[in-house]
């Protein structure tokens, strides 16, 4: 099965949770290479569930994600096996990315392996917050947390999702956005889109530098409608902001269209890897965060996976409806009446 984040669980780690919960072995330390979860190993562990928690310390390094899959002691009689814990590692020094990628991609476990089948899910970002220590001091906060406000809830479910913001800190200018990650843009992002705001060139494509993390100008240029098609890349997604000044019923329009381009290997393009299209996806608030706060708006929003997909005149339909025809009424037939004799 694979999640939305287009990560999959291995054939592998799979057949290493069975073995596990067959009572062979204690937990498996597993990690996402090539857009799959694949298992980096394995512990045998002892008797002693406390004393084994200790043992996951050794599997955790810096800077690096993981993800422990820990065997208790307890039973699941639904599975005929046992309760499980999950355990995120995902270290504060950890790229954007990978805290991304990591945070939405656990919930693959309950999808894949049984939802039942895990008692805790553990998340953390130092070691200190598992071993047997971690362990007491979570359920303790377990304990004696107070049932969660709505806004806590929605926080919970944006963790879950891997759509919370993550902060990143840099002397550049930083936009967040509520279902997205942070990064931050280069200057000529935000000075490229503000000239588009004051009537300068009405095309600016933005990408993402994955390496840096960091969003980049790709291109700016004065185009019309027609030639945005030719301008699309068929190999990289992007964001592009458009302005399409024209006139309509002899009124004048500024209209910004907003693209969001992302190939997915139809029409000629080339599929971009799935971490790449994860990432450009969960940045889209954010990119367009910078032309907001510019004080503009957007006037349409178009999703394509291939330049073949811009459609001209169905954007200036979009924009400008055409008027719906209305039905003409037939007139009601007299009635006929009998012809008196």
């Amino acid at each position: 099965m694979s999640h939305s984040s287009g990560i999959s669980i291995s054939k592998a780690l799979i057949d290493g949770f069975k073995t596990l919960n067959e009572g062979h072995g204690r937990f498996i330390k597993a990690s996402i290479e090539e857009d799959q979860i694949v298992p980096k190993y394995t512990e045998q562990g002892t008797s002693d569930f406390e004393g084994d928690l200790d043992l996951v310390l050794n599997q955790l390094v810096d800077a690096e994600p993981c993800y422990i899959l820990f065997r208790t002691e307890e039973k699941d009689d639904l599975s005929n096996g046992y309760k499980w814990l999950l355990l995120s590692y995902i270290p504060d020094k950890s790229k954007v990315r990978m805290k991304m990628l990591y945070s939405s991609t656990k919930a693959i476990f309950r999808q894949t392996l049984g939802g039942n089948v895990f008692s805790s899910e553990i998340h953390g970002t130092v070691k200190a917050d598992f071993g047997k220590s971690g362990y007491e001091a979570y359920l303790k906060h377990e304990a004696a947390a107070p049932p969660l406000t709505e806004q806590e809830e929605e926080r919970e479910k944006e963790i879950e999702l891997g759509t919370a913001g993550y902060t990143v800190s840099t002397g550049m200018a930083t936009v967040t956005a509520s279902n997205g990650v942070a990064f931050p843009v280069e200057d000529a992002v935000t000075e490229a889109v503000k000239k588009m705001c004051d009537s300068g060139n009405n095309f600016v494509e933005i990408g993402i530098d994955i390496d840096n993390e960091k969003i980049v100008l790709r291109n700016e240029t004065q185009a019309t409608i027609e030639d945005v098609e030719k301008l699309i890349s068929k190999e990289l997604p992007s964001f592009i902001f458009f302005r399409w000044d024209h006139t309509h019923e002899d009124k004048e329009f500024k209209s910004i269209i907003y693209i969001f381009s992302c190939p997915d290997g139809s029409h000629g393009t080339k599929s971009a890897p799935v971490r790449q299209r994860m990432l450009y996806s969960t940045s889209k608030g954010a990119v367009e965060n910078v032309l907001t706060q510019n004080n503009a708006e957007v006037t349409l929003k178009v999703e394509i996976n291939s330049p073949d997909d811009f459609k001209v005149d169905e954007i200036k339909d979009k924009i400008h409806p055409p008027p719906v025809e209305e039905k003409k009424m037939f007139a009601k037939p007299k009635p006929k009446f009998a012809r008196k004799k």
